[in-house]
């Protein structure tokens, strides 16, 4: 029989080996549990990154990584794939970073980010500035220089566009060739050394008699910068025509630079002439303007009255009484046309004054049957109402020629175009005036209540002093001013 030690040595190795069994069966078991398990890959920050290009520069924010096995979970180490990864001077576009990671035989499913960068960014305009230069008003910017450059297309000063605005500005304006647009302005830099040029209108001389009305024509003032200065024209000195004496209006404007510009007009007024009442035999032409109105057809009656004839420049201010205009032409008077509106806005275009005109003539032909011939220009043709167009006055006058029309202003007024004055001084002007011409056009207004009570008065002196009485037709002696525009 063996020994018993013999014995114990088998035992032994077989308590050993069985051990050992044991222990590489439960490391199989360990490897079969782990390789059951699985990778999972996470990226960090966001999937898709916008990056401006030359302003921001792409930074990894990278990804991680766990295992997951059916006895534990592990964190492992990450293997990145960074090909086609932006560099820290990367060129616009779009880049693909790819992810990866694997454990123990096990690789997670790839992850991607994506990078985009982009030229976002307008390139830079600069303007290049000399102190000393200064462009004098009404001449042209001389430039001064300027440069465009691009972060990623880098000089495109040749591309520049450059623009005059007439403003006052130069405009320049580039785009790179992502698209983006850079645009500046440049103010102009002015000096204005040229004073405004005042124009009088009218002569720089004017002789009244004492109790003359004076009618300031006034002056024009325009400017190289500022433009119309006309309303800011200061006037000192005035004439008073109520006395002898030589009088000088001193007109005077300046520009905002402070150009200042001055003109002179003189004014005498010399003593009033001596009524001549000795009835030679002269022709008093009686005009009325601005009517029909509420005090024509009692005129009508008190011409009628006196067998007196006069003449009607007529309007459509009072529409209610262009049945007057029948009964003007039914007793003998003539009719002619002064405006349809009386607005002074009618001098803005000759063809907004043949309009007016025109409307006026078809009321006239519609109320008599008959086309009127002969015009009196509203303010006459004197005015300095129409001075905001230059020439109107001329131009209109050679085409009312054109057209057929005599055109009259007058030689005698009884200052009724003011609405306060008395019948006793309408009396008195009318009178001194007709006084001193053969031929008289009187001015007045038969929308004037109190210059129509002169009127008979006026009728008896002239008939008194040998005077006829007469209506202008187209070819009655010319009565013109002188145009002063």
């Amino acid at each position: 029989m063996p020994s018993t030690k013999k014995k114990l040595n088998l035992r032994g190795r077989l308590v050993i080996g069985t051990a050992v069994a044991v222990f590489i069966l439960l490391i199989l078991a360990a490897v079969s549990f782990l390789g059951s398990g699985s990778v999972e890959l996470t990226i960090k920050g966001d999937k898709e990154i916008l990056i401006s290009y030359g302003v921001e520069h792409y930074t990894e924010p990278g990804a991680e990584a766990v295992y997951h096995g059916k006895l534990f979970t592990a964190n492992v180490p990450l293997a990145v794939t960074t090909e086609g990864q932006p560099g820290y001077y990367a060129v616009p576009g779009t880049y693909q970073v790819i992810y990866s990671a694997s454990y123990h035989g096990k690789s997670a499913v790839q992850k991607t980010r994506t990078v985009i960068i982009r030229d976002l960014t307008p390139p830079d305009i600069v303007l290049l500035e000399n102190p000393d230069q200064l462009t004098e008003v009404g001449e042209i910017y001389q430039e001064e220089g300027f440069f465009a450059y691009d972060r990623f297309d880098g000089d495109l000063t040749g591309q520049v566009i450059r623009r005059d605005g007439g403003d006052g500005f130069v405009y320049y304006s580039v785009t790179d060739s992502s698209g983006n647009k850079a645009e500046v302005r440049r103010e102009i830099r002015y000096h204005d050394t040229l004073a405004p040029v005042l124009t009088l209108n009218g002569a720089s001389d004017i002789v009244l008699r004492v109790g003359d009305v004076f009618e300031d024509p006034g002056a024009v003032a325009l400017d190289n910068a500022d433009g119309n200065l006309t309303d800011s024209i200061r006037i000192d000195g005035r004439a008073d025509t109520e006395k002898e004496g030589t009088y000088v209006l001193t007109y005077q404007v300046s520009d905002r630079a402070g150009n200042t510009a001055e003109v002179k007009r003189t004014v005498t007024v010399k003593a009033a002439a001596a009524p001549d009442i000795t009835g030679d035999g002269g022709v008093i032409y009686l005009t009325f303007d601005d009517g029909p109105g509420p005090y024509t057809e009692d005129l009508l009656t008190l011409l009628a009255r006196y067998n007196v004839k006069a003449t009607f420049f007529v309007t459509n201010q009072k529409p209610n009484y262009q049945y007057c205009l029948s009964l003007e032409a039914a007793a003998g008077h003539s009719i002619g046309i002064h405006s349809a509106s009386h607005s002074y806005d009618i001098y803005a275009s000759e063809e907004a004054y043949w309009n007016d005109i025109n409307t006026m003539r078809d009321i006239i032909i519609a109320q008599t049957g008959k086309t009127p011939d002969i015009l009196r220009f509203i303010g006459g043709s004197s005015t300095t109402k129409a001075n905001d167009n230059p020439g109107i006055i001329s131009r209109l006058a050679a085409q009312a020629e054109a057209k057929g029309y005599a055109y009259f202003d007058w030689n005698v007024s009884t200052g009724d175009g003011n609405f306060s004055i008395s019948t006793q001084d309408a009396y008195n002007y009318a009178i001194t005036g007709i006084s001193q011409h053969k031929n008289s056009v009187v001015l007045m207004h038969d929308l004037n209540k109190n210059s129509m009570a002169a009127v008979e008065d006026i009728i008896k002196w002239g008939l008194a002093n040998g005077y006829t009485f007469l209506p202008l037709t187209h070819d009655s002696p010319v009565c013109h001013h002188r145009i002063n525009n």
